[in-house]
């Protein structure tokens, strides 16, 4: 779920849902904006980040069921016979291969779902930074953030 943003309660749909692009700095994406001239483009944009991260986190997430399952066929199949019958899917269509010729071929997926599981997260971290620097500049605060700031307002 997308944070509900507020900013002196005030909440706006985001403009736009962008796409996550991947090797994009955020940094790069604050400096080279104008400043936001309204609460409304200021809360937009917030939400905007907060999508992108959403959709870094969920493709990460798929990366690591795919290097799990990985693991778990590289681990079932190793101990196996290397001229044994194995089955591979390429592209949707089942091939017929032997242990040795699968198993480098799966090691190598799994090393390259690795690889691109680390860009990601490194870029999820990036993003993270980026969103949290705005929302600190502008003062912008969730819902649940400021339901908990009246909760410890009134038992004061």
């Amino acid at each position: 779920d997308t944070p509900r943003c507020t900013m002196a309660a005030l909440s706006a749909e985001p403009p736009n849902a962008g796409a996550v692009v991947p090797n994009a700095p955020a940094d790069a994406e604050a400096s080279a904006e104008p400043e936001p001239s309204s609460p409304e483009e200021i809360v937009g944009r917030y939400k905007d980040m907060r999508m992108e991260i959403k959709q870094l986190a969920e493709k990460i997430g798929e990366l690591e069921i795919d290097f799990n399952e990985h693991a778990l066929v590289i681990n079932t199949i190793t101990p196996m016979e290397d001229d044994r019958k194995a089955f591979r899917l390429v592209n949707g269509v089942l091939v017929q291969n032997t242990k040795g010729e699968v198993l480098p071929r799966v090691k190598e997926n799994q090393d390259m779902i690795k690889n691109s599981l680390q860009l990601l997260e490194n870029q999820l971290r990036t993003k993270e930074k980026a969103a949290n620097i705005w929302k600190t500049k502008y003062g912008i605060q969730t819902q649940q953030e400021r339901e908990m700031m009246e909760r410890a307002q009134s038992q004061a």
